[in-house]
């Protein structure tokens, strides 16, 4: 027959050790511990009972002690917040070799009328925020420069793009002349340059796609705020006139994409492109189109 002893031991032991683990956890909440610093907190408060019914040997607070460590375990269990899965990163496994434009060993860019804005600055800025963007969606990123006064070579900067086997090699430049808007080259025909004659009729192929994802995505996110120029091959460019291909084109291994992002020379895209929103809505746009290439290549394979 039990004892009235026997019920009030058991019903102590019962309550007595999640209260202790409740002390242990406002513990641990005071000093701000976490992970391991929480739960060391509530263990060693939890721990004094069951020392003492060990000590004292009483059978009733220790089959307490017992039903009040698995009542503690539903209670955790049941109590726990449901991890909800998160939305996979749309550019998760896509890498991108981001190229801002200028300095090379070809020139140092354009500049604007007013002599304030230079186009490797423009590029820099752009691709610091488009890397953020990017990488916040799971992109790999690797910059062909660290510092926006490096001078990086045109073959250097395709050399970084092929050894990363890049999803797409991005150059990031602005324009010079009278007309508006932003346009995207790609390879349209081999070129020669320093006796290396290039790219791969499949790398011209793979850039044509990606211009036609590229270009339609940044020019709707852009629409009504800059024109949209189109999309054009590298031999419509001075020097893509000359060698058949723009040098980065010439020597890169993997898709290549360079986008002339304004018309710097012209007022309207000037004060465009001067502006901290300008620059935003510029990297948005550009990340819009690096999602369309990353779908587009999905569906290929």
């Amino acid at each position: 027959m039990l004892k009235r002893t026997d019920v009030a031991g058991f019903l102590q032991g019962l309550f007595v050790l999640p209260l202790c683990a409740l002390f242990g956890g406002l513990v641990a909440l005071l000093f701000k511990a976490h992970g391991f610093g929480l739960w060391a907190c509530v263990g060693f408060c939890a721990l004094f009972p069951i020392f003492g019914a060990v000590k004292t040997k009483q059978k009733s607070l220790l089959a307490g002690l017992l039903v009040g460590v698995i009542v503690s375990i539903i209670l955790l269990v049941a109590l726990a917040p449901a991890h909800a899965e998160e939305p996979p990163l749309p550019l998760r496994g896509f890498s991108v070799c981001l190229d801002p434009g200028h300095v090379s060993e070809t020139s140092a860019g354009t500049v604007s009328r007013d002599g304030r804005l230079t186009e490797a600055h423009v590029n820099w800025v752009i691709a610091q925020r488009l890397t953020r963007l990017l990488k916040a969606e799971g992109a790999t990123v690797v910059p062909t420069k660290l510092h926006e006064s490096q001078v990086v070579a045109n073959r250097r900067r395709a050399e970084i793009a092929n050894a990363m086997h890049a999803d797409l090699f991005l150059r990031l430049h602005c324009d010079s002349g009278e007309q508006s808007g932003i346009a995207t080259y790609y390879p349209d025909r081999q070129g020669r340059r320093f006796g290396v004659t290039g790219p791969s009729p499949e790398v011209m192929r793979s850039s044509r796609r990606a211009a036609q994802s590229f270009q339609p995505a940044v020019a709707a996110s852009l629409r009504g705020v800059i024109r949209d120029a189109g999309i054009k091959g590298d031999s419509q460019t001075g020097v893509g006139g000359k060698q058949g291909a723009l040098t980065g084109s010439i020597f890169s291994q993997v898709p290549a994409l360079t986008v002339e992002m304004c018309v710097l020379t012209n007022a309207h895209d000037y004060r465009f492109m001067k502006a901290a929103a300008g620059q935003d809505a510029m990297a948005h746009a550009l990340l819009a189109g690096v999602e369309a290439v990353a779908v587009q290549e999905r569906e290929e394979r």
